[in-house]
C-alpha cells in the first residue's frame, strides 16, 4: 500500500473517532427531552432513587446504584417516582 493511501486511511480513522467522541462524552451537553412512549418509563430500582425517565439512556440514570427496569408510568407512581426534569416532556 502507498504511503498516499496509508496516510488518507489515518486521517480518516482519527477525523471519525473525534466526531464520535465529541457527539458521545460531552458532559456539558444538555439531555434532550422525550415524550412518553407506549406509557413505558425507566426506573432505577437503587434505594436513593427518585424518578422516572422517558429514555433508558438519560443521565439520571448514569449513577443507579441498582437495575435499571421498565414500568408502565402508574406502576412507577405507584413506587412514588415522579416524572425526571432532565428527560421527560
Amino acid at each position: 500500500m502507498n504511503k498516499t493511501k496509508t496516510f488518507s486511511k489515518i486521517i480518516s480513522l482519527i477525523a471519525i473517532t473525534t466526531m464520535a467522541l465529541s457527539s458521545s462524552c460531552n458532559p456539558k451537553a444538555k439531555q434532550t427531552k422525550h415524550k412518553i412512549m407506549n406509557n413505558r418509563v425507566y426506573v432505577c430500582t437503587g434505594s436513593t432513587a427518585k424518578r422516572y425517565h422517558s429514555v433508558a439512556d438519560c443521565k439520571g440514570l448514569s449513577k443507579c446504584s441498582g437495575e435499571v427496569i421498565e414500568l408502565t408510568v402508574a406502576e412507577a407512581e405507584t413506587y412514588e417516582k415522579t416524572p425526571c426534569k432532565m428527560c421527560v416532556e
